[in-house]
């Protein structure tokens, strides 16, 4: 057994011979390291643990998080504040409550505790559905996007191939019937880049892959 002290922010180490294997016990100002060289820095005592994973979480929604520089050797719990929460090796599996603004997560490794702070975000809706008014005649396979608070919807299959492009306001729950150049189709895609609508490809009795541009 070899036994080295120093003062002040000098070091110990002591080397414990046992029948199978020696172990290294290096203690510094701030923490306890016991390794026996075969996983880098080992069980280590004193340190807080580390998290990574998301910072918001959707209430009633699950979240995943993985321990940085977990040590197999240490002794992890956790709990929340008001959410459930279980921890599996490494990954600690979070459900947020159905409400609320922030959930804290409390993490102890080897009796040092930490505390993470969770933002609870809602999706803006309320569950109740609103009946508006309706404008183009019944189809499937259309496309729609957003502008500048408008919805664009464009072509689909009703019966037989649609070109036409409608235009609704929210604000008036209203809908304009707008001109359009391309070719019927269904099973389309479409997307907003800059305010403008880009359609591309589909279904018109052949494989297209023509683009337009609706601006």
């Amino acid at each position: 057994m070899r036994t080295l002290l120093k003062r002040g922010t000098h070091d110990l180490h002591r080397d414990l011979v046992l029948p199978e294997r020696t172990l290294s016990v290096d203690l510094d100002h701030h923490n306890l390291h016991l390794h026996d060289g075969t996983t880098p820095g080992g069980l280590s005592v004193g340190v807080a643990v580390r998290l990574s994973g998301p910072t918001a979480v959707l209430q009633g929604n699950q979240a995943t998080y993985t321990i940085v520089g977990y040590d197999s050797f240490a002794t992890y719990t956790v709990t929340a504040g008001a959410g459930t929460v279980s921890i599996t090796d490494d990954t600690i599996t979070y459900t947020a409550p159905a409400s609320g603004d922030i959930d804290v997560l409390t993490i102890t490794r080897n009796g040092v505790s930490r505390t993470f702070t969770i933002t609870l975000n809602t999706l803006g809706l309320d569950g109740i559905y609103t009946e508006l008014s309706g404008g183009p005649s019944a189809r499937r396979y259309h496309s729609a996007v957003a502008i500048n608070g408008l919805m664009y919807v464009f072509g689909g299959y009703g019966g037989s191939n649609l070109n036409d492009l409608w235009v609704y306001d929210p604000q008036t729950d209203g809908w304009t019937q707008l001109t359009t150049g391309a070719t019927a189709r269904y099973i389309h895609s479409a997307v907003a880049i800059d305010g403008r609508m880009y359609v591309f490809g589909g279904n018109g009795g052949g494989y297209l892959n023509d683009l337009w541009l609706v601006s």
